[in-house]
């Protein structure tokens, strides 16, 4: 095939690969593998098989996916590769499959050990795992373990490529940039997937989305499948956007639409039966389920809005290319420079209405209690956030994402804790969102702070124009 015929792939295979790190990386497996055989039984070296297994494919894999840009970068090489004729589907996959080419060996190795060692005992092939061991998983076969291993793997590594993607802008200011921080949020991420995944997929039951009931086995799958291809497109479009690819952010905006939909998907409220219905909280009760799918898409929007703010790489110039082209009414060259949180903060605005139009009784429940002003505060206090982290953005060159993660850090939680602590319970509505309670200082507060956060940002403009 033409994709494994492209330069970076070959060059990676031709650096990781040797005749002696083949066979050796193969004599240690087995030699392990062989020793916990004549310490144990077939059960203890198939579990220590599945355990180096998700060592070559979690750890050893995601650390080089983390770390195959950023040290290009690290060595000034980089701009060389973005220089060549590479595609970014050849670039793309010359990334992610060949920095981790020798760790998707040494996981392969590990595997067919496995199911050897397990097509010989009489026990479940997950039981026989580590995994299955620590939490007692039993039903899924060894076919169905493997696939799940495996897509998970690829699914952590992807992320740990888009995430290290993402700040090449800002790490270009810098030196000697580490990998690590991107490294452990891709295996929480991956990880934590993969294990509810294995969990879920192992359950002998239904699971309800949308009100409709699907089988456990393979709704789970396939809904990790499903976020695989979005990881790779990811890995794809991120690559795109480096080689300098005029591309609109559509991907983005579907993304925020399938996961709108497919976690909201998830909560719903089962009718209840005529004497339950009868109790007056119990209906109140109801009603809070019954509009809990609209506020799970309005928090996840939220979330893909702060994500959002995170990865996207504004600039000045950016958004003035932005305006200048829309005044010209070039619509399609002004949407290639459009930030990727406008369309989150869109879908939060259009979730957050239909919130707001569908109130949670909880008054019975919490003193005050009004969803509508939680919903718009929430709403405001993201407004502040991405008007800090434009601050930051026109402010500084380097450490952009560490200091507003730190600003975030001392707003929402030190802040907030040293008032708890001082029993002023009052001025807390400043700091985070609002219930109810103590609203002029909540509203009063915020449109303080953006107003303060934007006079700020016409400073910085004005510099840059100078």
């Amino acid at each position: 095939m033409m994709i494994f015929n492209n330069a970076e792939f070959r060059r990676n295979i031709w650096l990781d690969f040797s005749l002696q790190r083949i066979l050796l990386t193969s004599l240690i497996i087995g030699l392990i593998v062989y020793l916990f055989q004549l310490a144990g039984s077939h059960s203890t070296s198939a579990a220590i098989a599945f355990a180096l297994a998700c060592y070559f494919i979690f750890l050893w894999g995601t650390k080089n996916a983390s770390e195959c840009v950023i040290e290009e970068v690290n060595l000034n090489t980089w701009d060389f590769q973005r220089q060549s004729a590479l595609t970014p589907l050849e670039m793309s996959f010359g990334k992610l499959i060949g920095s981790t080419a020798f760790a998707w060996y040494g996981t392969f190795i590990s595997l067919i050990l496995y199911v050897f060692l397990a097509l010989n005992t009489s026990t479940t092939a997950t039981e026989l795992s580590l995994y299955g061991q620590l939490f007692n998983v039993k039903t899924l076969d060894i076919g169905h373990e493997v696939i799940l291993l495996l897509m998970g793997g690829l699914l952590t590594q992807s992320i740990a490529l888009i995430l290290s993607l993402q700040v090449l802008s800002k790490a270009r200011h810098g030196h000697n940039i580490k990998t690590f921080r991107y490294f452990l949020i891709a295996i929480f991420i991956g990880g934590t997937i993969t294990h509810q995944t294995f969990l879920l997929s192992s359950l002998s039951t239904t699971i309800t989305w949308h009100h409709i009931e699907f089988n456990a086995a393979s709704f789970i799958p396939i809904s990790l499948f499903i976020f695989l291809i979005w990881s790779l497109i990811g890995v794809y479009r991120s690559f795109s956007k480096e080689l300098q690819y005029s591309q609109i952010p559509w991907i983005w905006l579907i993304f925020n639409l399938y996961c709108v939909i497919y976690f909201s998907g998830f909560t719903f409220a089962a009718p209840l039966s005529e004497q339950l219905n009868e109790i007056e909280k119990l209906k109140d009760l109801q009603t809070v389920f019954k509009s809990a799918p609209i506020y799970t898409a309005f928090m996840v929007a939220l979330l893909l809005s702060y994500c959002a703010i995170l990865i996207d790489n504004v600039s000045y110039l950016q958004y003035k290319r932005l305006i200048t082209h829309f005044n010209e009414k070039r619509i399609v060259e002004a949407l290639n420079y459009s930030p990727l949180w406008i369309i989150s903060v869109a879908f939060l605005l259009i979730t957050g209405l239909i919130a707001i139009a569908s109130p949670l009784p909880l008054s019975k429940f919490i003193d005050s209690f009004s969803s509508s002003i939680l919903i718009l505060t929430t709403i405001l206090f993201l407004m502040r956030d991405i008007a800090l982290m434009h601050y930051f953005t026109l402010k500084q060159k380097s450490r952009i994402l560490g200091t507003f993660v730190l600003y975030l850090f001392l707003l929402y939680v030190l802040f907030p804790f040293l008032l708890k602590v001082s029993q002023l319970n009052s001025l807390l509505p400043l700091f985070i969102p609002s219930y109810g309670q103590g609203n002029f200082v909540a509203f009063a507060g915020l449109f303080a702070q953006i107003g303060l956060i934007g006079f700020l940002i016409k400073i910085q403009c004005k510099a840059y124009r100078v």
